[in-house]
């Protein structure tokens, strides 16, 4: 059986099989949330993320990141951002952190955008040209 954590208003359920999904209803009553799910295989590892990637969630996003990280045993991490609807300012620095770490990315049109801009923003800052190009995988997604 799965464990399940449940706290009113700020709902946190987790689900060892299924991820864990974050929600936060505002003062207009809408629901924002965050699903984070962890796949393992023999090879890689894929860390997706769904909804929305905004505070108060993005330090849950970067304490999961940073614990799949550690549980790596030599595979490859790849963070699923295909199902991310929104992204804030700070969501947006984790994923810098997380290139510099040389993660890899999957993405749909608005995330490969974001992807771009973030890993322009990185050579501009740190990297020498070219570290942080986007590539394509060969099922077709792009990674950077």
């Amino acid at each position: 059986m799965a464990d399940f954590n449940l706290v009113l208003k700020t709902h946190v359920v987790t689900a060892r099989t299924f991820g864990t999904i974050l929600a936060l209803s505002d003062s207009q009553g809408q629901v924002h949330i965050l699903k984070i799910s962890l796949v393992e295989g023999p090879s890689r590892c894929r860390l997706i993320v769904e909804g929305k990637l905004i505070a108060p969630w993005v330090a849950e996003f970067g304490t999961a990141c940073e614990k799949a990280i550690g549980d790596l045993h030599g595979r490859e991490l790849i963070v699923d951002l295909r199902n991310l609807t929104a992204i804030s300012s700070e969501g947006e620095n984790v994923l810098l952190q997380l290139m510099r770490k040389k993660v890899k990315f999957r993405g749909g049109v608005f995330m490969k955008e974001v992807l771009r801009q973030l890993a322009r923003k990185s050579r501009t800052n740190q990297c020498p040209a070219g570290d942080d190009a986007p590539r394509e995988d060969p099922d077709g997604s792009e990674t950077v």
